[in-house]
Order: C-alpha cells, then sequence, then structure tokens
C-alpha cells in the first residue's frame, strides 16, 4: 500500500500562484505551473502546495528555509500545523527518490528547517499551463477506509471491487458465452501489434492496438475480447489453434507498426495488419498502410473499417466518426501513451498516464476523448487511495467538464461521468445510470460492464453484480484485476477456498502483481484464524517491503498479539500515515497493549490532533469519527468514544460493502470501550451477512480476546460454525 498519496496536503481552494520559470534540481526537471518534475522518460504529479514548498527552497538552494518561513509563504498565514509541512517534505522525498536518513535533495537540520542541497539552476524555456475553467467546490464522499480488525493494509485498496473469474480461461468463456439464450456471436480478439521501431515507441504500439480494439468494441453484433486478457495473452506464444481454444475465439487480427525516419527528418509509420480465421488458420485479410502520423487515425478507422466488412457487418457512425477527427498528430499520440499506462493498479503508472493525457489536451484542447479519460485517470488515484484528497477529486471534475462540454453524448463521456460519480462522489445510482447509456454503444466494453458490477456490489445486488461481471469475463477472461476481485468478492461471501482459487489463478496470469498476493493473505487469515500461511505469503511476494507491505506485516502481528514486532514497524515506518491512518494510532495501540502508557497517551494525542484535522475537510465521515473513537478508547476516555461512537452511527451509510466493514469496526469499538453485550449485539448480523470477518477470525485473533469468555459470544460463535 502506498501511503505516502493516501492524504492531500491542501484540500481548500487558494489563489493562484504567482507564474513561476521551470528549473533543474539535481536530475529532475521541474515545471511549477504544470505541477509536475520529469526525467529520462518519465514523469511525477506533484500536489500544488508540495510543488510550493519545492519552488520556496529552490529560491534559496543550499540555504536553511526555516520551518516558520515554509509555512508563511506556501499557507499564507492559514492556521495549519507543521505535521502538514512534515507530509509536504515527506511527498517531496518519494516523488524524488530521496532517502531521510542519507539524502540527497532536502536535508533536515533539525529545529531549524529544510535545505534544498541538490544542485540546482533554472531553465530557459518555460512551461505552458493546460486549460482549466472554474467550477464549483466538489464536496467528496468518504475517504480511505479506516483499518478493519485483519490485513486492511492489504485489502484496504481492492476490497470494495466485485468479481467472477474463472480457474481456466478457456473453459470458463465457453461456458458463459450463451448465458441467456441470445444467439452467439462472432467472436473476435485484436492481439498487440508488434513494435519494429525504437523500445520507446512500444506503448504508442500498444495504444494503436487500443484504438482498433475499441472502434470494432462498438459493433453490436461482434463479441471483442477486451484488451487486457488480450495483452496478457499475447506474451505468450502460442499458435493460431491455441489462441482459439484457450480464448473461445473465431478470429484473430494481428499485425506489426514500424518506423522509419525519412532524410528530410520526416516520420513514416507503416502498420501491417492481418485477419485469421481461427477455425483453419486462414488469412482472409492483410493490407499494409504506409503514412504519416498525422494519418493514423484515419488508418485505425480504416483497419477497423475493412475488418467489420470481412465479417459482413457494419461499423457503428460513432467509430467512424473518428477518422474525421482533426487531431494534431503529437496529441494523439501522448493520447495513445496515456492509455497505455492506464492498465495497471500501480500508483505510478496513473501518474504517467496522467502526465501524458495532459500533454494530450495541452496540445489539442478540444480533444474530447483524452479530456474523458483524463478524468477517469485522477478518478483512479481517488478510487484506489493514492491520492483522495478533494484536490485530485477537482481534477476529475474539471477534466470531465471539458468532455462534457466538448462531446456530452459521446459513449466515452458518459463512461467517464459514470466513473467519476463511482470513484469520486460514491452517487451509487446516477453512475449506475450513466454506465447503463455508456454500454448502450459501448457493448464490448469489459471495464463498463465491471463498473456497473462494482457498483452493483455496493449497492448489495450481489445477483444483478455478478450476472454483469461474468460478462466482463467473458469478454476480458485472463484480465488478473477481474480474476482478484472474483476472489475479493468471495471473500465477503466467506468462500473462503474458492477465493484462494481465484488469487492463484491471478497470480499464475500476472505473476509481478502484487495486489493478489496480498488479499491472498487476507484470504488464509479468514479462513484459518491464523496467520501462519499469510505470513509465507508476505514473504514471497514480489517487489519492495515497501509502507503497503509493512502494514500488512503490523496486522498480522497485532493479530497475533505480537506488539513489540508490530511498533518496530511503526517506528521504523518513518511516515505520518498509512493509507489515511495515522501511524500514531497504530503506535499507540501497540503502547498501550505493551504498558506503555505515558507514550500511548502521547502517540493517541498527536493521532487525534491529525484526525481533528481532517474532520474539519469531512465532518460527517464515520471512520474519522470511529478513529477519534478508538483514540479516545485507548486512553481511558470512555465518555469521549461513546460521544464519536453515538456521531458515527447517526451518519447513514448507503453503500452495502463499506456498511459491512464499519459494523466489524463499531463491534471492535464497544468491546474496546467494554461494553461486551453491545459488541456483541453488533457483531451477530455481521456474520449473517456478506462482510470480510470470520467465526475463525473471532477465534483465533488476539485483538478479540475480551470476548472469548462471554457466553453470548461463545454461543454467536458456535452458531456461526454451524452455518
Amino acid at each position: 500500500m502506498n501511503t505516502m498519496a493516501a492524504n492531500g496536503i491542501d484540500h481548500e481552494a487558494s489563489a493562484p500562484r504567482p507564474r513561476a520559470a521551470s528549473f533543474r534540481t539535481g536530475g529532475w526537471r521541474v515545471d511549477p505551473d504544470l505541477n509536475r518534475i520529469s526525467r529520462n522518460g518519465e514523469a511525477a504529479q506533484i500536489e500544488p502546495k508540495v510543488m510550493d514548498v519545492l519552488v520556496r527552497l529552490a529560491s534559496e538552494p543550499g540555504e536553511v528555509v526555516s520551518k516558520q518561513q515554509l509555512l508563511d509563504s506556501v499557507w499564507n498565514g492559514d492556521l495549519v500545523t507543521e505535521s502538514v509541512l512534515s507530509r509536504a517534505i515527506a511527498e517531496l522525498r518519494s516523488h524524488l527518490g530521496d532517502d531521510a536518513r542519507n539524502p540527497t535533495y532536502i536535508a533536515t537540520i533539525p529545529r531549524r528547517g529544510y535545505r534544498l542541497i541538490a544542485e540546482t539552476a533554472p531553465l530557459a524555456e518555460a512551461a505552458t499551463k493546460p486549460p482549466t475553467v472554474p467550477a464549483p467546490e466538489i464536496h467528496p464522499r468518504g475517504r480511505p477506509r479506516w483499518r478493519a480488525r485483519l490485513i486492511t493494509a492489504a485489502v484496504a485498496v481492492t476490497a470494495l471491487a466485485v468479481g467472477i473469474a474463472a480457474l481456466g480461461s478457456g473453459q470458463l468463456t465457453r461456458r458463459v458465452t450463451n448465458l441467456a439464450g441470445a444467439p452467439e456471436l462472432p467472436r473476435l480478439i485484436v492481439l498487440p501489434f508488434d513494435n519494429y521501431g525504437p523500445e520507446e515507441r512500444s506503448t504508442f504500439a500498444l495504444g494503436i492496438t487500443d484504438e482498433i480494439t475499441s472502434q470494432l468494441a462498438m459493433v453490436p453484433r461482434l463479441s471483442v475480447i477486451s484488451r487486457t486478457t488480450a495483452v496478457t495473452y499475447g506474451r505468450r506464444s502460442g499458435t493460431v489453434r491455441q489462441v482459439a481454444e484457450d480464448l473461445n475465439v473465431d478470429y484473430i487480427l494481428e499485425g506489426s507498426v514500424r518506423w522509419e525516419t525519412r532524410p528530410d527528418g520526416s516520420e513514416r509509420i507503416r502498420i501491417t495488419p492481418q485477419l485469421i480465421r481461427a477455425a483453419d488458420d486462414a488469412h482472409i485479410w492483410s493490407a499494409s498502410f504506409d503514412r504519416s502520423p498525422s494519418e493514423l487515425i484515419a488508418v485505425q478507422s480504416e483497419i477497423g473499417r475493412r475488418v467489420v466488412e470481412q465479417l459482413d457487418l457494419t461499423l457503428p457512425e460513432a467509430a467512424g466518426a473518428l477518422a474525421a477527427a482533426d487531431l494534431d498528430a503529437a496529441a494523439y499520440q501522448a493520447f495513445l501513451e496515456g492509455r497505455a499506462h492506464l492498465y495497471s493498479d500501480e500508483e505510478q503508472d496513473f501518474r504517467t498516464a496522467i502526465a501524458s493525457l495532459e500533454r494530450a489536451v495541452e496540445l489539442e484542447p478540444s480533444f474530447v476523448r483524452a479530456w474523458a479519460m483524463l478524468s477517469e485517470a485522477n478518478g483512479l488515484l481517488v478510487h484506489f487511495g493514492f491520492d483522495p484528497s478533494q484536490e485530485r477529486r477537482e481534477r476529475a471534475r474539471q477534466a470531465l467538464e471539458h468532455a462534457l462540454a466538448l462531446g456530452p453524448e459521446l459513449p466515452e463521456v458518459h463512461r467517464a461521468r459514470g466513473f467519476y460519480l463511482y470513484r469520486c462522489q460514491g452517487d451509487l445510482s446516477s453512475s449506475l445510470d450513466e454506465l447503463r447509456l455508456a454500454n448502450r454503444s459501448l457493448p464490448n466494453d469489459s471495464e463498463v460492464l465491471v463498473g456497473i458490477a462494482y457498483v452493483e456490489r455496493r449497492r448489495g445486488n450481489w445477483e444483478s453484480s455478478l450476472a454483469s461481471h461474468q460478462r466482463a469475463l467473458e469478454l476480458d477472461p485472463w484480465n488478473p484485476s477481474f480474476i482478484w476481485n472474483m476472489g475479493s468478492s468471495l471473500i465477503y461471501l466467506r468462500r473462503y477456498e474458492e477465493a484462494e482459487q481465484m488469487f492463484a489463478r491471478a497470480i499464475a496470469v500476472a505473476p509481478g502483481m502484487r495486489t493478489p498476493h496480498f488479499i491472498l493473505a487476507t484470504a488464509y487469515v479468514l479462513h484459518d484464524g491464523s496467520t501462519e500461511r499469510a505470513r509465507r505469503v508476505l514473504d514471497e511476494i514480489p517487489g519492495p517491503r515497501d509502507q503497503r507491505w509493512a502494514m500488512a506485516l503490523w496486522d498480522l502481528e497485532v493479530f497475533d498479539g505480537n506488539h513489540r514486532a508490530a511498533l518496530d514497524l511503526v517506528e521504523s515506518a518513518g511516515v505520518e500515515r498509512w493509507k489515511g491512518v495515522p501511524t500514531s494510532l497504530c503506535a499507540c495501540l501497540n503502547e498501550r497493549a505493551l504498558g506503555l502508557d505515558a507514550a500511548a497517551e502521547e502517540s493517541c494525542g498527536e493521532a487525534i490532533g491529525l484526525l481533528q484535522q481532517d474532520l474539519e475537510e469531512q465532518p460527517r465521515d464515520p471512520f474519522l469519527l470511529a478513529m477519534l473513537a478508538e483514540a479516545a478508547a485507548l486512553v481511558g476516555d470512555r465518555a469521549g468514544a461513546a460521544r464519536q461512537l453515538e456521531l458515527a452511527r447517526e451518519i447513514g451509510l448507503d453503500d452495502a460493502v463499506v456498511a459491512a466493514d464499519f459494523a466489524v469496526d463499531l463491534a471492535w469499538l464497544e468491546m474496546l470501550r467494554g461494553d461486551l453485550d453491545a459488541a456483541v449485539d453488533q457483531l451477530q448480523p455481521v456474520l449473517q451477512t456478506p462482510a470480510r470477518i470470520s467465526a475463525a477470525v473471532l477465534r483465533g485473533s488476539a485483538e478479540w480476546a475480551p470476548l472469548r469468555e462471554h457466553p453470548r459470544f461463545q454461543q454467536l460463535l458456535a452458531s456461526a460454525q454451524s452455518t
């Protein structure tokens, strides 16, 4: 779990800062008016206030800038604490790849301030500010959930999703092809076009594949396998017959992209597609298009048109209209590159996509699909908890406003609005309406279908959700995200063995994707009531031992009652928050269990201060109130805990999944403040409905030990075990 961007640094509207010149610091180019840093082809977006801190430090390179000077110049006298500045410095270090202990960019001068120690110099050229429009303030709904009582670090990003997937790829695809008795449609897959140009053009070649797939996906009488499955499967070599058998497809479109630079410096692109009939491996159509980059859209549309003609179908007007778009070639290339980076669950990929899409709309302000996709990309940072700040939500909204102004009836705009309402506003009903509108014109868009499934899941409509997700898996059977989301759904339904199989399948499809490993650890704990298998998963998980990994391990240590080991993890983290949860609150829990009462009082006091700041932004967030109740209970303030709990209970939750998680939190808090009967009352209905809690956890976790001897709790466990 990435915690550095879990909370925004500044959530209030502020006056635009004066235009600042671009400069270099160390190996990074800094463009203040774009809120962007970049080097060697990679880019990252920086929150405006965080950028202001960097600009202020760069105004006096090598000199110590006091904390008060930074607060005065960046926050203009607003009442903020030094912890806000500390978060900004931590986020800067994260983006710059800096180490606080051995800094190469920002050095901390104890009791004085900070110093920019990297070599810093201005650039001659200035950055161009992307277009913005004024808009009313958006009030976000919800924040990253408060940690539940097990491995929330592993699932906070993911457990709100719902899915249906398959243990085998082709087997499931064939089984669900004709669910409702509808006539079977011809099935086609567009395999990733081979890139015969420079390596940096590989994302561009993928983008071309995406665009052709998107155009063909608009054909109502054609079933098109989605891009993620095509890319995942395309990495494995196989014959045409093997592809047909594994994915149950009738036709395969493949091809190549070649780049050529002419003596006069102009570029040419040669795209060579071929359509193959899987039944007999017959090449029923092929062509070669030698064009300039400015003609790329027309070529893609021509390929789509020729393919559907071979299948005796018709390309819809909406797809043909794409060819008529008169777009800047560089803008379109940036759009394709941005799109290619969105098929991920990693923060840096989302930020890279945003940088490319911002470049696209900067070059071509009327590029409606780029605006729509930019809104979705910002919304993904919110939804995955990497940056749920109001400022990030506002960026998503502003991009959507541009798209709505340019093409309100385009299906891609309906899709973007549906995902914005879901990810940034929590407006489930309106989101569902928009996604259904998008689905009418994008019948083969598996992301729209799975979005409908996610919304229905949150509404508590399990059957509708599973039906929509099953259709999505028919179109995208090798999508690892869809597969592990099925496991997430099965966790809530307490079908743990099936969930474990789904995570194993997702790991087999995408070994480097970390999320399935984290949630597999969760499934093991829920199933076993112990951490033995979960610990093995964390030991073997690919990638860095980062904050996401540390918080998952912290939950396991707390589960087993190893509070000294858990506290060591908190103290070595060096961050103020884990996914929106103050690390000081985690420390307080450990210190109280270890009998370190004075330290616990100090840690909880720090946590309360941070949470009260957050409540100023979102006074009706039940999870913030629940965390305040926990802090109060840990320092013995039972009356204060009761007040916060009462406020939290008054807030209605129309999200069925979040409500289930919150109910578990409330039960634990009732136990913590000593009301064991109230805790049992809270747990009883939770164990009878889909939720991320199990009798095995209640029986095995040290956190629930105070309830063990309670007669009603024992009866509850016996009843849950028998069902």
